[in-house]
């Protein structure tokens, strides 16, 4: 079972930049700060479900601006950051859950949403876990 995971999340054409390594994620900054993006595009009745995100690849960036611009403000810069240095900020913050934007693996430029607790989220970051082993929590997004 975990291994058909591993495989469907391998499928997923992803766009890297020459500085990737592969613990990192694309956070979104504005100034020095974290910008904590709407998973949903709307406002949240529920205040536990805001959360900071990560995307896996510039390819996601630019999915996720093309289907939710204006969700993508041109104040938000996309920056790598390692895992390790993300999860280090995230331990830090008052948020439950964390979110995964992640390139879909079935369709080319559609997106996966995948909101974690923030202590599984941390695993993942920190390279204890697999992105892989939770792939099948993921939805559709796009």
């Amino acid at each position: 079972m975990a291994n058909s995971r591993i495989q469907a999340w391998r499928k997923a054409v992803h766009r890297y930049d020459s500085e990737w390594q592969p613990q990192d994620w694309l956070l979104p900054l504005t100034g020095k700060h974290a910008y904590r993006l709407n998973p949903y595009n709307q406002m949240l009745d529920n205040a536990d479900l805001y959360g900071l995100q990560v995307c896996c690849c510039s390819l996601a960036v630019y999915t996720l601006g093309y289907r939710f611009g204006s969700a993508v403000l041109p104040e938000i810069e996309f920056r790598l950051a390692s895992g390790q240095r993300i999860a280090e900020f995230a331990a830090g913050s008052t948020y439950k859950v964390f979110y995964f934007i992640l390139c879909d693996p079935v369709r080319p430029h559609h997106l996966r949403l995948l909101q974690l607790p923030l202590t599984a989220a941390l695993t993942v970051l920190r390279r204890e876990a697999l992105i892989a082993d939770y792939f099948y929590l993921t939805e559709e997004y796009t």
